[in-house]
């Protein structure tokens, strides 16, 4: 394919004359003569698998391409002239003729003769009497054989004799070839119709450019569109991967919690299950206690009526005298010390300022809480049971089903407590 104005220009100067004449012998007619012309050059120059007229692998590639275009072209005109029912044969001589139509001259004799020639015979005719091909360079570049090549000049040199019979008899047998290029001489084409065609060919070398131009903004266009579509794209997935990441965290952050849940549920059990084997135990060693006190009594000598006058009744208040020390009540808060579920048992109701603090209890025992359960301090609480008080420490609890924890004097268990009604 041609794709340089300049080399456009060059190769229609080069193969013009014989395009056009071409054309002429086939159609007869000046104005479908050089709109056939036009048409193949078109062609040449916008078919990517015409040649480049370069002529490195083949000189004369133009023109054996041209020739045979050139021929397909014009029997297609002619097929639709019929098919439309138009006459393309002037019947008047060729323009280039300046004599008078009642004595016509030898090349508008020889002219009218071609044209009456059979379609098949005229590339042949012009090939060998005007480019100098011999039949088998002809049979190369049309594809037709040798020997059909050789049947088609004979036939036209014959119908040419029978109708210039006349003027043969005049020039003689081995004229015939001159007439007949003296005839496509004056075929043309003019200076007037090689500017048409140039014109033609430069105006579609615009448009070829124009739509060259417009295809490349449209491609652009296509890919900028592609590529907004790809980056969307992208985008989207970014943020598809974004949310999972962020439902993984929320996911991983409700399993540690319920793990730590589900291990302080279990810390408590074990709790509870370990205090109430040690609760057994002590209340084991309590009773045995009380046991060796009785026994102690009863061995022991009754005290004296000073003595017993001197000992308080239970749960009876003294007045210490002037200058004596006041001594705590003796009750079974001292002997139940060893054992803070006893004490919880008992002091299970404690008041920390305004507020009524109860331990909490599952079933029928006291909930110890573990160590990490303690939290940060939160005061102090008073347990009494009527006669004794005691002072327990109360901070506030980790675990959120419970507000605090507390711890009675002189031992390290820590009980949950939850606030009560007064």
């Amino acid at each position: 394919m041609v794709g340089d104005l300049a080399d456009k220009q060059t190769l229609f100067n080069r193969y013009g004359a014989l395009v056009y004449r071409l054309c002429w012998s086939y159609l007869g007619s000046e104005e479908a003569a050089t709109t056939t012309a036009t048409t193949v050059f078109f062609q040449l120059f916008d078919d990517p698998d015409a040649p480049d007229g370069s002529g490195r692998e083949n000189p004369d590639a133009v023109r054996d391409w041209l020739v045979v275009r050139t021929r397909d072209c014009c029997l297609d005109a002619l097929r639709a002239a019929r098919h439309a029912g138009v006459a393309l044969v002037e019947s008047a001589p060729h323009p280039g003729a300046h004599s008078a139509p009642s004595q016509p001259t030898a090349a508008e004799l020889v002219q009218s003769a071609i044209q009456a020639l059979p379609n098949m015979y005229k590339p042949a005719l012009y090939l060998h009497c005007c480019e100098g091909l011999e039949p088998q360079e002809i049979a190369g570049m049309t594809g037709v054989n040798a020997y059909t090549v050789q049947n088609h000049l004979e036939g036209a040199r014959k119908l040419l004799a029978a109708q210039l019979a006349g003027m043969m008899q005049v020039l003689g047998a081995g004229e015939l070839s001159g007439a007949v290029r003296d005839a496509y001489a004056q075929v043309g084409p003019d200076d007037e119709t090689c500017a048409r065609v140039l014109a033609s060919i430069e105006e579609a070398d615009e448009q070829t450019q124009t739509a060259k131009r417009l295809r490349a903004q449209a491609e652009a266009a296509r890919q900028a569109a592609a590529e907004r579509a790809r980056k969307a794209q992208e985008e989207q997935q970014a943020q598809a991967v974004a949310r999972q990441e962020s439902d993984c965290r929320r996911r991983r952050v409700a399993l540690v919690v319920a793990v730590v849940a589900l291990a302080c549920a279990v810390a408590a059990a074990v709790a509870v299950a370990t205090g109430a084997l040690g609760g057994g135990r002590a209340g084991g060693d309590s009773r045995t206690a009380s046991a060796a006190s009785l026994a102690a009594s009863e061995a022991a000598p009754a005290p004296a009526p000073s003595e017993r006058a001197a000992a308080p009744a239970p749960g009876e208040k003294t007045t210490p005298a002037p200058g004596e020390t006041p001594t705590a009540p003796v009750s079974s808060a001292a002997s139940a010390a060893a054992n803070p579920y006893a004490l919880a048992d008992e002091y299970g109701t404690v008041m920390m300022g305004d507020s009524l603090l109860r331990i909490a209890r599952w079933e029928t025992r006291p909930v110890a809480a573990p160590s990490d359960a303690v939290g940060s301090p939160a005061g102090k609480a008073q347990a009494s049971n009527g006669s004794i008080s005691l002072t327990c420490e109360v901070r506030r609890s980790t675990v959120p089903e419970h507000s605090y924890v507390l711890r009675y004097p002189a031992t390290d268990v820590w009980f949950f407590a939850d606030k009560g009604n007064a």
